[in-house]
Parts: structure tokens; sequence; C-alpha cells
């Protein structure tokens, strides 16, 4: 039976990269983003190569928390436990504190650290009884250090990087694992318009360091790993 793996965020950018590779690996998807005809055409994407995967769907807007709970619902739903949950789902939006515009922490709030919340605190029932599951949560370099120009952006992932760190110690006794990634300027869809392409971590570095994580024993955890550009720096 293949491993069974969830993923925010899944059609785009880092996500999209991840959600192949694991296919690769051999593991079954539930893939959520807010577009059902994106999720449409990353499953027939993947089915192409590998037929043989599993893939459930789940269109939704986890900047609403209503929606990732009932993402939460809907996989316990199709699937009785999962090995891997990674959240991913995000979006950057620069500016400051005192001009911003309202609810946009809010926003981002709801989108990195609640999303990662709730899921997490459903999908842990299921890792609990099976004893085992890992926790890959798609933090930020800002998840460090505040990014100038992105106030909000880096509360929000310094949040999830918090959040991280405490259910990691609240799980390990289960054999539960918790991961944070701490990537710094990664290619996606966001910089098309900025020749540096080369310069920059691209999504597939990602994809690469969360399956090192995966593969290693069960008593070994990565519990952060930090991935920075050798020259580029936003």
């Amino acid at each position: 039976m293949n491993k069974k793996a969830v993923i925010t965020g899944a059609t785009r950018g880092i996500g999209k990269a991840i959600a192949k590779s694991l296919a690769e690996a051999g593991y079954d998807l539930a893939l959520l983003s807010r577009s059902a005809s994106d999720l449409e055409a990353l499953t027939s994407e993947i089915h192409q190569h590998f037929s043989e995967v599993e893939i459930i769907t789940f269109a939704g807007d986890l900047s609403k928390p209503e929606e990732a709970k009932a993402f939460a619902l809907f996989i316990e739903k199709q699937w009785k436990s999962v090995d891997v949950l990674i959240n991913n789902a995000g979006i950057y939006i620069e500016g400051g504190i005192i001009n911003e515009e309202e609810n946009v922490l809010e926003q981002m709030m709801n989108l990195h650290f609640y999303s990662a919340y709730h899921l997490s605190k459903h999908l842990c029932q299921g890792m609990r009884e099976v004893q085992s599951g890992h926790i890959i949560n798609i933090c930020s370099v800002a998840s460090k250090e505040v990014v100038k120009g992105a106030s909000y952006y880096s509360i929000s992932k310094q949040a999830l990087y918090a959040f991280s760190n405490a259910l990691r110690e609240e799980v390990r006794k289960d054999h539960i694992k918790v991961t944070s990634i701490l990537p710094g300027s990664t290619y996606t869809s966001s910089w098309d318009n900025i020749d540096l392409q080369a310069e920059m971590i691209q999504a597939e570095d990602i994809a690469k360091t969360i399956l090192y994580a995966l593969s290693l024993s069960f008593a070994a955890c990565a519990e952060e790993i930090l991935i920075k550009p050798i020259l580029f720096r936003s």
C-alpha cells in the first residue's frame, strides 16, 4: 500500500514540484489549491507518468479557517490516516505595519499559520494512532529575520516557525516528526518578469530537500533545514 501525503498550495511553484516528486516516489496524494481547474490539470499531468498513484483533490481557500477545517474533514473521510502533511500554501505580500490595508495581517496569519494549525491538529490524531507520521512546514528565512518591507509576511512565517517548534516537542513521544524548511528567495511564477532565475533556489530544490527529510531512518528527524541562494539576495 502506498504511503499517503497531503500537500497544500499544490498546483504551482514549490507545491507542484513537491507533488510531482512524491508521486514519483510512490506516494498517494491529497492536493489542495484554490483552483479546481489547476488541480484537474496537475492530476492529469501526474497520471500520465504515474497512473497507479491515487490522487484526491480539494479546491479551497486556506485564508478562510472554515475551509481549512473542511479540507481536514475531507481527508479524514477518504483516508484513515496520512503519513505526511506538507503545509506549503502561502502568499508573499509586501508592506509595513503602519500603512498597511486592513485585514492583511489576518489574511496572512490564516493562510500561513492557522491553516497549518488546523490541518496538523486534525491529522495528528490518525498519526498518533499508528505512532508514525511526518509534518513538514514550509517556513522561510523570514521566520528568523524580518524581511524589510514585508512585515506581515515575516510575522506570519515566524508564527508558523514557532508552531513547528512547539508541535515537535508535543508529538515527539508519538514518533511523529516535524520539520521546518526555511527557504530563501525561490524561483516561482511570481518572479517571471525578473531575469534572475538562474541565481535563485529552484522549486525542485525544495522538493529534493523534502525527499531527503523523508528518507531518514525512523529514529532520525531533520528538525530544521535552512536553504539560501549562493549569490542572489532579494
